[in-house]
């Protein structure tokens, strides 16, 4: 009797708190409070208020979404904006629904009714045993006035709490895991994020190669560079023969030729014609010879202009 009567406290005091941030419009933080409040505190007098604004905040977040501007979103965004809004509307109905089946003789049952018929989900009908044992609860029982709350206001105890404690039924000696605003928080967006990677990845048919245990993982490939020999260099095939010249090393279109022996600053005869590849001739690379008799007559006539004596007024010229 006692600790029925500790626990109606208790729960009152957490149902105050999930109220306010109900009130504030803070739903993650209410749902958590009020949340643990039914899971720990069944027997707890207004449970079914608690429950109800449960699905009610579920609701709003679900309004929210979508309200939400979604001219800009993707594909991926919209289909995971509409997985959360029926999981959260798959809550609200959950806690609507516990109302009905639990608690089918309190005051929220029948608005608990309606919500789920307005939401498009069935409504559940309570068995005889919930509904003989809610009522036993209900009837065990005390009420206070108004006289009494007012007056409860100065007392060291909460005269209130107690009096509207059950007097029938196992109180909870085990606590189950609570639940905090962080938590649901998280795995609303880790959820959210999970499902628009998927969906992208669906839509681009990205595939993951598993490898055998024990196997050996083959090595990432380089990327390709235009700079690469593969890269840069033609086909063979697609090479012009007749246009492609002889380098220094005496290699023409693949094929090694006979370079031209050389003496000094002259060529020798064998390769002093021209190398040819195929049908097409190209010039040797040779050093040309000198004409040394040219070259002779021409510094004589050079030589000769010189000494000739100047006439008129390039005598006096010093060129």
């Amino acid at each position: 009797m006692k600790l029925l009567e500790v626990q109606e406290v208790l729960a009152e005091r957490e149902f105050r708190v999930g109220r306010f941030y109900f009130m504030k419009e803070s739903w993650p933080a209410a749902i958590a409070r009020l949340r643990s409040l039914t899971d720990t505190y069944p027997l707890f007098s207004q449970a079914d208020e608690a429950l109800y604004m449960q699905g009610s905040a579920y609701e709003t977040e679900v309004n929210a979404l979508r309200n939400l501007p979604s001219d800009k979103d993707t594909d991926a965004v919209k289909a995971a904006k509409n997985k959360m809004i029926r999981e959260y509307e798959d809550k609200a109905a959950e806690a609507y629904s516990k109302i009905v089946t639990r608690y089918p003789l309190m005051p929220r049952a029948g608005d608990a009714k309606s919500r789920l018929a307005a939401i498009d989900r069935p409504v559940p009908k309570p068995t005889e045993d919930a509904i003989a044992l809610n009522k036993k609860e209900q009837e065990s029982r005390g009420a206070i006035g108004r006289m009494g709350r007012i007056m409860g206001n100065f007392k060291k105890k909460p005269e209130g709490s107690v009096v509207a404690a059950t007097k029938v039924g196992q109180p909870t000696l085990t606590d189950p895991k609570q639940t905090d605003a962080t938590t649901i928080v998280r795995d609303a967006a880790d959820a959210f994020t999970k499902t628009v990677v998927d969906e992208t990845n669906k839509k681009n048919n990205v595939s993951v190669e598993t490898v055998a245990p024990g196997s050996k993982v083959p090595e990432s490939q380089a990327a390709p560079r235009s700079s690469d020999p593969d890269q840069a260099a033609p086909a063979p095939e697609q090479v012009n023969e007749a246009a492609t010249p002889m380098n220094s090393t005496g290699v023409v279109n693949g094929k090694v030729e006979a370079a031209p022996a050389t003496s000094g600053t002259a060529a020798t005869a064998g390769t002093e014609g021209a190398a040819t590849s195929g049908t097409t001739t190209t010039p040797a690379a040779s050093t040309p010879k000198t004409d040394e008799k040219t070259d002779k007559k021409k510094d004589d006539k050079s030589s000769s202009s010189k000494d000739k004596k100047k006439k008129g007024i390039r005598r006096v010229l010093p060129f």
